[in-house]
């Protein structure tokens, strides 16, 4: 009785809700600007988890913004425009559309990331249907794929197209999990298959050339459903492409129809031989339950059979597989014309390089990729300046990758690297591979209103464009583009909208018609809000004298005054050969691979003299995060003393600590390995520490004025000989925390500055460290003349004399070196470099294969154990 009764209540509440939603729609009165909901086209393109950061994309303005954003645009009250709402409000109701369509009320359900549904909303659909009825999943992605393959890179001043804005301005649009299959798009794409890291040797023995996955959930389905005869894939194992291979045979059964043939290759030949066909699919459910099945495996449940070209077949026939062998070979290099401005710029590398991405309309090449790798790991960030979107077709990616094979692609590192896509509206760093998107400025709702009033004063009555990170309408019929665009701008102006705070530009749409397109940022407004967040983010404190700009784009060089800006040096050269100019100067011997070659770092040599597992994977301790602000912390105050010339006081240092922690914590989700019996607050009180090393960084200051910089990247290359021929080469990477100068008659005094936060060493023990020493070597040999402005090569003096500091909260050390100290300490270098060699297996060239040496070295042994038994016998 009471379940009908709850039956009849939930039936009636429902009845009632609908017939109330039916009866009030048709009637909903016109909404005011201050009224307007959330609209489909206000939804952020940024991922979900952001979470309070979605206040900064949704276009709330500087007010949302933690001490605000260079170039951001902040709401503007709008008392005047509600006037000139009302006031057109007879025209709105009157043109085939409003500027807020009451039927395009968006679906509850609709998420962060728009549907397909949801995107022919955005593209001016008013059609409340729109957002409900599923479209037709192959055409629906189709077009958005049209779309975006529509961009257009073009020139500065040269008109661009904006198919990709109708997309969520270059992201992805269509939802993937609701997209369906295309039946031409599996020889298009490369999938990938992943095997656990036991499989590799069996992969790479080609006796495991098939896949079986259960088809338990929708996801799965549609996911496995891709893999059809053709297909292009990658074979993977952890986080490393083994192969390029193709889908040779794809089938769908139920567990209770395999039989051996549907097997084969998913077990060895030996083991399909000893089992029967019942024990087979009894070892193959356990083995997939294992995979953390969604649902019970049994008997009947429906699985993917996918048979691929096994690794010896592929290795000859893909020729993928063939480009893997020629990376990170001795390649030959060409060699240019070094401009006189760049003369030292390998002896002081820059802490950053901005490298337009237009200057490779075929795709970074695997030199330029082999280039960047190696000043990454010196502690260079690289920022990728693009109008293209940041995924997609002819988008960011698609142009870092294009020219490189899945392998190469594993090799190339991101963890210094940003992206600066979509005209400057859109900046990710990279987590492994996947683009992590950061917050950048948006149009607030209030200006999106005014854009709106001006466009419908100029006679256009519905834009094109309505989101956060984009505004455009279309060109009346018979008008000029520019002259449109001007008296647009005029518009704005009478209605409180400076042109600081938007970009306009002429752009084609889909059609064909001309679009005024307003943005909040382009290439060159956006660098200093790039800037600006790496500062918040990732605490990379940047002068302009500490950059690189390889552009030709005069919006990016106007934007980026006082650093080395390679276009213009006088250099003919232009694209790639720019670019490879302008690395070849940071890079001059070490761009050319050579046998032998190995690079390593002060603490790579430390922990191998400590028997310290080199092989990493260890968590991040909340030791190392301390050390991590401490060093962010000094960082902030070099920064400000080097823009203001006043080191900040020590109050100011510990309180600038406390918001970086604050902020890392906030931004990111840390699993800090902690000690027993401590806690976090514990070892946040702990920044109190940084107050003594104030004071001895503070005198460092005071006796050395010219700070070069902090966290300055360097790289050395020593040159072994056998005799008096070359060898091998043995090639350092250091970054120094601090550097800073003084002037003497004779010349500079540098000192090279790093901050511990651990306990201090005795006097014995800091003399015979390797980090001290290897400091003061290497800047010894590399620094034998610097300019007091870093980076610079004019007024270049000798470097007379090089002293190491070490901080700790105790205060200031420095090692006792003198002339034998230093012979001493380079002759053990080069030993330590040859057993690291050796414990790693780098061959030396000329050495012998590991197995040829061992055997060599047996067959000693059984030598000299013979003549020692043949001397024994003798004296018997």
């Amino acid at each position: 009785m009471r379940a009908s009764m709850k039956r009849s209540l939930w039936i009636a509440a429902a009845l009632t809700l609908l017939s109330g939603s039916l009866r009030a729609a048709p009637e909903e009165a016109p909404l005011a600007v201050d009224e307007a909901p959330a609209s489909v086209e206000s939804i952020p393109a940024f991922p979900a988890q952001l979470g309070a950061e979605q206040a900064l994309t949704a276009g709330l303005g500087q007010e949302a913004m933690p001490g605000g954003l260079p170039g951001a645009v902040p709401s503007l009250p709008v008392p005047a425009a509600k006037a000139a709402i009302r006031g057109l409000e007879a025209t709105k109701a009157a043109s085939p559309a409003s500027a807020i369509d009451r039927d395009a009320t968006p679906n509850p359900a609709a998420s962060a990331m728009p549907s397909a549904a949801a995107s022919s909303l955005v593209l001016g659909g008013s059609s409340r249907a729109a957002m409900t009825k599923k479209p037709r999943r192959a055409g629906a992605r189709a077009e958005l794929g049209v779309m975006a393959a529509g961009v257009e890179s073009g020139k500065p001043g040269e008109r661009q197209s904006a198919l990709a804005l109708y997309d969520g301005g270059g992201r992805q649009g269509a939802s993937m999990e609701n997209a369906a299959v295309d039946e031409g798009a599996a020889a298009a794409e490369t999938l990938d298959v992943y095997f656990s890291r036991h499989d590799k040797k069996t992969l790479e023995a080609s006796s495991v050339f098939s896949t079986i996955r259960l088809m338990d959930t929708s996801g799965r389905r549609w996911h496995w459903s891709r893999f059809r005869r053709g297909a292009k894939i990658n074979v993977r194992s952890g986080s490393h492409t083994l192969f390029v291979s193709r889908v040779q045979g794809a089938s769908t059964k139920s567990i209770k129809k395999l039989t051996k043939s549907d097997l084969s290759g998913v077990y060895s030949k030996d083991f399909l031989r000893r089992h029967g066909i019942a024990q087979l699919r009894k070892r193959l459910m356990e083995d997939l339950a294992a995979r953390k099945a969604s649902k019970p495996v049994g008997l009947e449940s429906s699985v993917r059979i996918v048979h691929f070209m096994p690794f010896g077949e592929a290795k000859e026939k893909i020729a993928d597989n063939k480009l893997d062998d020629a990376f990170g070979e001795s390649v030959e290099r060409r060699n240019y014309e070094i401009p006189p401005a760049l003369a030292e710029a390998s002896r002081v590398l820059p802490k950053t390089v901005i490298l337009d991405l237009s200057l490779f309309p075929g795709g970074l090449s695997p030199e330029i990729i082999e280039d960047m790798n190696k000043l990454m790991n010196a502690g260079v960030y690289f920022i990728l300046t693009t109008d293209k979107p940041l995924t997609g077709p002819d988008s960011a990616e698609e142009i870092i990758t294009k020219r490189l094979s899945p392998r190469q692609n594993d090799k190339l590192h991101r963890y210094k690297l940003v992206t600066m896509a979509d005209g400057g509206n859109v900046l990710a760093s990279y987590d492994g591979r996947f683009a992590k998107e950061i917050p950048m400025p948006r149009f607030s709702v209030s200006q999106r209103e005014l854009m709106d009033v001006a466009a419908q004063q100029e006679g256009v009555f519905k834009p094109e464009i309505n989101r956060p990170d984009a505004f455009a309408v279309a060109v009346p019929a018979g008008e000029e583009p520019e002259a449109f665009e001007a008296r647009y701008k005029e518009a704005l102006q009478g209605l409180g909208l400076p042109a600081e705070r938007y970009r306009a530009s002429v752009m084609d749409g889909r059609k064909g018609a001309p679009l005024v397109v307003l943005r909040p940022l382009d290439a060159g407004s956006a660098v200093s809000v790039v800037l600006s967040q790496l500062r918040d983010r990732q605490q990379l404190y940047i002068n302009p004298s500490d950059m690189m700009v390889i552009s030709r784009d005069p919006r990016i060089l106007d934007a980026t005054k006082g650093a080395l800006q390679p276009a213009t040096m006088g250099s003919s050269l232009d694209g790639e050969a720019l670019a490879d100019m302008a690395l070849s100067s940071l890079l001059p011997e070490y761009r050319h691979n050579k046998p032998g070659d190995m690079a390593a770092s002060a603490s790579m040599i430390s922990s191998f003299l400590q028997h310290r597992d080199r092989s990493g994977g260890r968590r991040e301790t909340v030791e190392m995060f301390l050390g991590h602000v401490m060093h962010s912390a000094f960082n902030w105050a070099i920064w400000r003393y080097r823009a203001d010339g006043v080191f900040p006081d020590a109050e100011a240092l510990v309180a600038q600590a406390k918001n970086i922690w604050d902020e890392t914590i906030r931004y990111e989700a840390k699993m800090l390995d902690l000690p027993p019996g401590q806690t976090m607050a514990a070892y946040y009180e702990d920044i109190g520490r940084l107050r003594p090393m104030h004071e001895a960084v503070a005198a460092i200051v005071k006796d050395y004025p010219i700070v070069l910089g902090t966290e300055l990247p360097n790289i050395f290359v020593v040159q072994r000989y056998k005799g008096s021929n070359p060898e091998y080469r043995d090639i350092f990477r250091l970054v120094y925390d601090f550097a800073a100068a003084r002037e003497t008659p004779e010349g500079l005094e540098v000192v090279i500055v790093d901050f511990k936060t651990g306990k201090t060493p005795t006097n014995h023990k800091i003399d015979k460290d390797v980090q001290p020493q290897l400091y003061e070597w290497v800047a010894r040999q590399a620094w034998q003349k610097m300019s007091t402005n870093y980076g610079s090569s004019e007024n270049l003096k000798p470097v007379t004399k090089v002293a190491v500091r070490f901080v700790y909260p105790t205060g200031a050390k420095g090692p006792a070196l003198n002339e034998w100290s230093r012979m001493r300490f380079e002759k053990s270098m080069k030993s330590i470099l040859r057993r690291i060699r050796k414990s790693w297996g780098v061959p030396l060239p000329g050495a012998k294969p590991a197995r040829a040496a061992a055997a060599s070295k047996s067959r000693g042994k059984k030598k000299a154990a013979s003549i020692r038994k043949t001397k024994k016998g003798k004296k018997s």
